[in-house]
């Protein structure tokens, strides 16, 4: 959408959101995405290990087999989580483009003691 439109679209939206909630609610999604990843990975490098181990003490492969199954059906489940997950963020980011905070990019703030009431976009790239 042109920037001209969101700015319009965000300067008559009924739906108010403050710019420091909208900001915090954005940090929150980037550790919620950072802690799911981290989550997958090690769960995953925890199947690689019990793999390893049950090979290096010899366990028989129908004995090992139960715990792998588990363990990737679990790095599965929180992959299909994450996938949810990105669908409400998706549907979020949509409520987000009704609001004011529309045309708003969430990456600066003003320095904290900064005497300014209105955040304004900052250029970041």
């Amino acid at each position: 959408m042109p920037q001209i439109q969101r700015a319009n679209r965000s300067a008559k939206s009924e739906l108010h959101l403050d710019y420091r909630r909208g900001k915090a609610l954005t940090d929150q999604i980037k550790t919620i995405y950072a802690n799911l990843d981290a989550a997958v990975v090690e769960t995953l490098r925890l199947n690689a290990n019990m793999i390893e181990t049950a090979r290096d003490i010899g366990l028989a492969p129908e004995k090992g087999q139960k715990l792998f199954n588990g363990l990737n059906k679990c790095a599965s489940t929180m992959i299909e989580s994450r996938e949810e997950f990105i669908t409400a963020h998706r549907t979020a980011t949509g409520i987000r483009m009704q609001t004011n905070q529309a045309e708003t990019d969430w990456g600066c703030l003003p320095p904290p003691n900064s005497q300014v009431n209105e955040p304004h976009l900052q250029a970041v790239a």
